[in-house]
Parts: structure tokens; sequence; C-alpha cells
């Protein structure tokens, strides 16, 4: 639920040399203003790669940014284009991009290979942040793989060669290590650690007037009272700090309701299920998956009618951080037992991996 490498490359990302021709030639024919939505650019740019009289570098440009933009926005679309090319040999951002969505590879054989982009990417464009933006993709695959320790080597390889210029990618970076400190399994201190780069990076982000990134900060560091204090009053504090224009504005709506319901503060909890608005989200059948699941949670914690068997139909690539805090949420309700049963089997399923042979070994050398 911390957010982490989940979303699309931002507008502000420095993207290499093969991003040139996309901001010098086919940005400015999209006719949009500067601050335009990602799903208006999105669908601009689709309209754009229909026409027949693009050069092959215009073609290409026009494609690799399409992909960074609807890899998280409209993945039907992503999977659509991604079939239409191949990517360069030295573009290693695309090339990374491509092999987190290569099924074909094991764990073992594709994060080496994701290391080895960076590498190159840090040999062949050591002023942008290529490089950075491998480290922060690829950190999503480690973790899921409990590869703790490679995760917290790599960032720590990209921060110390990062530009003076890059200190908001380096604020991310460093908010990937404050996620795995965070989880709810770590000692209190440990989770200190976490909250203490997350609020570090949104008074930076505050000071220079990003509220978007700063809202991210302020839910991250909610999520982390909520679920690894369980200090529902702290939680709100931070919930309360998420700017309602921004993207986790909604997920913020949700654990607010779910902090008051702890509270038994009833009237507060539905008067944040009655703003709730997921239309937004119909492009992220995971994400809204989820928080269809933790209002269900909500409902039922005030009494009122839910389904909660939404809690068992969440999509096989959910987070496992997420179906974590969801069973424990969930478990401390009167369910019938066939439900129970469910939901104890998706969380076996989790569970299943992170104490698969592989991960315990990885988890063991991270604490190493």
């Amino acid at each position: 639920m911390a957010r982490h490498g989940f979303f699309a490359k931002p507008a502000w990302a420095d993207l290499g040399r093969y991003e040139i021709p996309y901001q010098k030639v086919i940005r400015p024919q999209l006719k949009l203003p500067p601050s335009a939505e990602r799903s208006l650019e999105l669908r601009a740019l689709e309209t754009f790669l229909d026409r027949k009289d693009l050069t092959n570098e215009l073609l290409y440009a026009a494609r690799r940014q399409f992909l960074f933009y609807a890899e998280f926005g409209d993945h039907e679309a992503f999977l659509r284009v991604k079939q239409q090319f191949e990517p360069h040999s030295d573009d290693y951002l695309l090339l990374t991009t491509f092999t987190m969505y290569d099924k074909s590879l094991d764990y073992l054989p594709k994060v080496s290979r994701l290391e080895n982009f960076f590498e190159l990417a840090q040999k062949t464009e050591p002023e942008s942040e290529i490089a950075g933006w491998i480290a922060y993709d690829a950190l999503g695959l480690m973790t899921d793989h409990f590869d703790f320790g490679r995760a917290s080597n790599l960032v720590h390889k990209a921060i110390a060669v990062l530009p003076e210029k890059s200190w908001l990618l380096r604020s991310l970076l460093l908010s990937a290590i404050a996620r795995l400190y965070v989880d709810p399994g770590n000692s209190p201190a440990i989770v200190r650690q976490g909250l203490a780069i997350y609020a570090e990076n949104e008074s930076r982000m505050r000071a220079r007037s990003m509220p978007a990134e700063a809202s991210d900060m302020a839910y991250n560091q909610g999520i982390a009272m909520l679920f690894a204090f369980q200090d529902y009053k702290k939680a709100l504090e931070h919930f309360r700090r998420v700017d309602k224009d921004t993207l986790y504005a909604q997920d913020a709506l949700v654990f607010s309701a779910l902090a008051h319901s702890h509270l038994g503060q009833s009237q507060e909890a539905l008067e944040k299920l009655g703003l709730l608005d997921f239309s937004q989200y119909a492009e992220s059948p995971m994400r809204l998956s989820f928080l269809a699941c933790y209002t269900e949670i909500v409902r039922q914690r005030l009494g009122d009618r839910a389904d909660l068997q939404r809690c068992v139909q969440l999509p096989e690539a959910t987070q496992g951080d997420v179906i974590q805090h969801m069973t424990g949420e969930i478990l401390q309700l009167p369910l019938p037992p066939t439900l129970e049963m469910a939901i104890l089997k998706q969380f076996q399923n989790f569970y299943r991996l992170k104490i698969s042979p592989q991960n315990k070994l990885r988890m063991a050398q991270s604490v190493d």
C-alpha cells in the first residue's frame, strides 16, 4: 500500500537521450498545456501514433513514452504497444521495462539482467537519471522476492552517483528503503527510521511547493502508523495532510475510515466512506480491488451490510503487504467458516512464498 515503483515515470523524470525527440518535437505537437493530466497526454499520444508520416526516430520515441505512461495507467494498451517493437540495444531503461514483464525469466536471471542494465546505464549516461530509474524499477522485483539486502545495496549504489539535480529521485529511492523499514514485522526502532525518511522527504517537498509528492510521503507515514503501531490518532494526522487532488487521496480516505472505526468514531468513518470516488481508478484493477475490500471491512466494523467476499477476489499480482495487512484486519471480525477458510487460504499462498527456501535464505542474508 505504500507506494513503490508501481507508477508511471513522472513528468519531471530525466529519461535519457531517447526522450529528447519526445520533449522537443512530439510533446509540442500534442497541443496540451504543461500541466495536462497524464490520461489526456496518453490519449493524445495514442492519436499521434496513428499518423502515417512519422520517421522511425519519432515513432520510436512516441512508443517509448507511451509505454512509460501506460504501464500503470492503461495496462491493456501498454501490452498492445509493447508487442509492436523492440527496444534499441542501448536503451537500458526501456529494456528494463521489457525485462520486468518477461515471464520466461526466473527471478535470478531477471534481476541479474536488470543489474547489468543499471551498470551499463551508469557508464553510458552518467549525467542522466536512467540508472536511478532502473534501480527504482528493480526494487519492486527484489522486495517481492524478499531480497532486501540486494535491494538496499542497489539503492545505495544509485544514490552515490546521482547528479545533484536529481534530489527528488534520490528521495524516492530512499522512500523505497523506508518502505522496507516500516514493515510491521520489524522492531519499533527500525520502523521509526523509515518514518524519519518519509518525514524528511515530505518536509523537503513541501518546502519546494510539491504538494503531490509531499502528500505521498504523508500517506506512507499514515500507513506505517496504522499497521505497524496501531496508532490510529497519529495515522489520521498524517492522512489529513494528503491533498484531495493527489494520487493517494482516495486511499487516504479509505484508511482514515478504518482508523476512525478502530477509535469507535462511527460517524467520522461513515463521512469518509461517503466521500469516496473510485472513478479515476478504473484502469487500476489491483488497487481498486484491495480498496474495495477495505471499504467492506470498515462497513462490517460499523455494523453495516458488507460484502466481505470482495476480500477473497483480489488479483493474483496483489502485493504481499496488502494481503498481510488485510488478513490481520479481517480476521478480527466474526466470519462465516467458509469465508474465514477462503481468507486463510489466500494468506497461505502469500505465506508459502515468504517461507520458500530461496526467499528465507535471501531474508537471512539481508539481515547478515
